[in-house]
C-alpha cells in the first residue's frame, strides 16, 4: 500500500510539471519513475490473461454471444462515425472542449479592430481613438496577466 501510494504522488507531480513546462513552452524533460513488476508486491498474487499459456475454452453459446457483442458494437461504431450531432456541436461552439480553462483563455491574442490594421494613428476619429485606447489597455492587461502566470509556474517548478 505504502509503495503504489508513493507512485501515486510522484505520478501526480511530474504530470503537473510536465503540464507546467509545456505551459512555458520549455524543451526540459521530466522522467516518472516506474516500478518493475517484481516492486510492486501485490503482483506476485495477480495472474495476468498473458501469463496463461492456451486460450480459454469458448462452448458455442458464448461464442455465439461473442460475435453477437462485436456486430453490434461494430453498428454502433458505424452510427456514430455516421452522424455525431454532439460532438460536432462541441467543435463548433467550444472548440472541442468542454469545459474552458483560465489558461487556455491566456493564450489567446487579442484582435485588433479593422481600422487599426487600415488607418495610421493620426487619422482616427474620436470614437476610433476610443476604440483603440481601450484596445491597448486590454492588451496591456493581458499580457501582465501573461507574465504573472508565467512567473506563477515557475515558482511552482521551482518549489
Amino acid at each position: 500500500a505504502v509503495v503504489s501510494t508513493q507512485s501515486g504522488h510522484y505520478g501526480r507531480g511530474s504530470e503537473r510539471i510536465k503540464k507546467i513546462l509545456t505551459d512555458l513552452k520549455s524543451d526540459d524533460t521530466v522522467t516518472v519513475p516506474q516500478f518493475k513488476g517484481i516492486e510492486v508486491p501485490e503482483s506476485f498474487l495477480v495472474v495476468e490473461d498473458n501469463e496463461i499459456a492456451f486460450e480459454k475454452y469458448l462452448t458455442p453459446e458464448e461464442e455465439a454471444a461473442r460475435a453477437e457483442k462485436e456486430r453490434l458494437e461494430g453498428e454502433r461504431r458505424k452510427q456514430e462515425e455516421a452522424d455525431n450531432a454532439r460532438e460536432r456541436a462541441l467543435d463548433s461552439m467550444m472548440h472541442g472542449k468542454l469545459e474552458i480553462r483560465p489558461e487556455d483563455e491566456l493564450q489567446k491574442d487579442l484582435e485588433k479592430p479593422e481600422f487599426m490594421l487600415q488607418k495610421n494613428e493620426d487619422q482616427y476619429s474620436e470614437e476610433e481613438l476610443k476604440v483603440a485606447k481601450d484596445f491597448e489597455k486590454r492588451e496591456k492587461h493581458l499580457l501582465e496577466k501573461r507574465k504573472k502566470y508565467r512567473l506563477r509556474l515557475c515558482v511552482d517548478t521551482t518549489a
